[in-house]
């Protein structure tokens, strides 16, 4: 007997730095192990509360811990800090089990948390302040993790959703600190059944996210939610309440399709209204490939359709405010004034639309400036293309055709590069780069400065200007930081002979920074918003090209609803892969093999 009561209590020292029994009130009746941590001996815990031994940030969640055990279960592993003497604390990973056979009491484990492969994560957990849940983006960040260790260990979690519906209309009716004390004990309840203690989210009003294990069920949380809400309600309304359980297991799923239905699952419940009535991830993923399709569907309908609007915005020289060129800028007159163009351009770049939507909007400029090239004193206008449509090969030799039909119209087009800091190969890119400056057209690099290996690209790359970016000529009047980079970038580009081009000048006191600093042109809502292509070079046409060098009444002028300009964010480089294309852009090139063939 002796041999085997060592055993076990071998075996409880090898997964714990201290042993607790508790009675049924939560007193210590017996302690052994590392007591030192706790700032304690042998002998001084007996008959003391173990509330009293938890930091009192911790003391609702430990509560809710010791509560939830029932007789001969188990609570395992739960994040909770404890006093290690004087107003130090240290965090502890708690396990208990409460054994109805022995009059009910607690038995209690501690193993100090930075030895637990959990720990560290936990320790760098961001919360939100008022209710101690999870961020968004911290617990899209656990919630992947526990994705992957499922599957590693073959222990796959469940995904609790809980909507607090109304919650706007509680906040308004009840009394602040007590929503944000019912917002935090109920947090606290749920990460009490949390598989870790911790991964309980909060991924916007009154949206909970809870990650526990399979076997443990939320509806006597979610129960205490509703009831609790409509005590603290003068109303006695409440809330409305939904609950919804996602199986986290991937099945036969590959990492990347499980992270992206997880990921779905996610989304959904934190951007639209309700509990999505999704029960595990093969039916996320199957609802995430037909949101897709659906949104490309769109996206190309809305490209092939002439749905795409283009608005002008001007660039000025900065030493004497007159319009040099427009930057082209991309409006879908299908999708809502909610929508920013920003968007929907990350989403052509995911799914390899972009060099589509690059051929729609190169054309549709072109023809447009071709339709006013005889108007005396017309600017130039400057396209963006992705660095990813510039090795695109059918690309290429459909806007190689589009030119070759508007000759004339070359020496009145720019092309601003994109995402070149993200391609690793760029000698292709400088290639259609010289292609398409040996047209007469210009070429500049759009956003310098947003990678890291801006010096390196401007190397590599011969263009005619770089456009810094608007971060950093938001925050020179702010940093030393800023203001030397825009320094350094102007002496260089000026040793190159490069023009340098500043994105987002709102003010004349940035504006007097940057002339006096070299900058050699400015874009930005100081000189002028974005407005509608044809209503700016119908007005030129009509009131000469003097009419849109008076910055102040173009500044004055009506603009888009939508003022975002659009940007490119690539992630990889693609080589010189053909991406699918537009209707438009399979006959141009098919038209442009049958010249080279007649040629030949």
């Amino acid at each position: 007997m002796r041999l085997d009561r060592d055993r076990y209590v071998a075996f409880a020292f090898a997964g714990a730095d201290i042993l607790l029994e508790l009675d049924v009130d939560g007193a210590v009746l017996f302690s052994a192990g590392a007591l030192s941590l706790l700032g304690a001996s042998t002998g001084d815990l007996a008959g003391r509360p173990i509330m009293d031994l938890i930091a009192d940030e911790d003391r609702p969640f430990a509560e809710q811990i010791f509560g939830a055990t029932a007789s001969d279960a188990r609570s395992v592993m739960k994040l909770v800090h404890f006093r290690s003497g004087g107003n130090e604390t240290l965090p502890f990973i708690v396990s208990c089990c409460r054994l109805r056979d022995l009059d009910g009491h607690f038995f209690v484990s501690l193993s100090r948390a930075s030895a637990h492969a959990g720990g560290e994560t936990a320790r760098l957990a961001v919360r939100d302040p008022r209710s101690g849940a999870l961020t968004r983006e911290r617990f899209s960040a656990v919630a992947a993790e526990k994705l992957r260790t499922g599957r590693e260990f073959s222990s796959p979690c469940s995904l609790s959703l809980i909507e607090l519906g109304s919650f706007i209309g509680l906040e308004m009716r009840v009394a602040e600190p007590d929503v944000t004390e019912f917002l935090k004990n109920a947090v606290d309840r749920l990460r009490a059944r949390a598989i870790d203690g911790e991964s309980v989210g909060l991924l916007g009003s009154g949206k909970i996210c809870v990650i526990h294990d399979p076997g443990t069920a939320l509806d006597s949380s979610v129960k205490w939610i509703d009831r609790r809400a409509r005590e603290i309600d003068p109303t006695e309304t409440g809330l409305t309440v939904s609950h919804n359980v996602v199986s986290m297991d991937p099945g036969s799923m590959i990492d990347a399709d499980a992270l992206a239905a997880l990921m779905h699952v996610l989304g959904v419940f934190a951007n639209e209204p309700g509990v999505p009535d999704i029960v595990s991830l093969d039916a996320s993923h199957d609802a995430l490939l037909l949101d897709e399709m659906e949104r490309i569907n769109a996206f190309r309908c809305t490209v092939l359709a002439g749905s795409l609007a283009v608005a002008f915005q001007p660039v000025v020289r900065l030493s004497d405010r007159h319009l040099d060129h427009f930057e082209a800028l991309a409006r879908f007159d299908t999708f809502t004034d909610d929508d920013s163009p920003a968007e929907h351009l990350d989403f052509a770049e995911n799914t390899g639309l972009i060099s589509e939507f690059d051929y729609a909007m190169a054309s549709n400029v072109i023809e447009l400036v071709h339709s006013f090239e005889h108007v005396p004193g017309m600017p130039t206008v400057a396209i963006n293309l992705s660095a990813r449509s510039l090795v695109n090969r059918r690309f290429m030799r459909s806007l190689s055709h589009l030119l070759n039909r508007y000759q004339s119209v070359a020496r009145l087009i720019r092309f601003e590069i994109t995402d070149s800091c993200d391609l690793v190969n760029l000698a292709p890119v400088n290639a259609a780069l010289q292609e398409l400056r040996r047209t007469g057209a210009q070429a500049g690099l759009d956003d310098f400065g947003v990678g890291g290996a801006d010096l390196d690209v401007l190397r590599r790359l011969d263009v005619d200007y770089v456009k810094i970016d608007g971060r950093y000529v938001e925050s020179i009047l702010e940093t030393p930081r800023a203001r030397s980079f825009l320094k350094a970038i102007t002496g260089l580009c000026d040793d190159l002979g490069i023009a340098t081009v500043a994105k987002s000048v709102e003010t004349e006191t940035i504006c007097d920074f940057l002339t006096e600093n070299g900058v050699g042109f400015g874009q930005g809502f100081l000189f002028g918003k974005p407005r509608l292509a044809t209503s700016v070079l119908l007005a030129h046409e009509q009131n000469g090209p003097e009419a849109l060098n008076r910055p102040l009444d173009w500044a004055d002028q009506p603009d888009d609803d939508d003022e975002d300009e659009e940007d490119y964010d690539d992630e990889e480089d693609y080589g010189d892969e053909d991406d699918a294309a537009p209707d438009a852009m399979i006959e141009a090139d098919e038209v442009a093999s049958e010249e080279e063939s007649a040629d030949t």
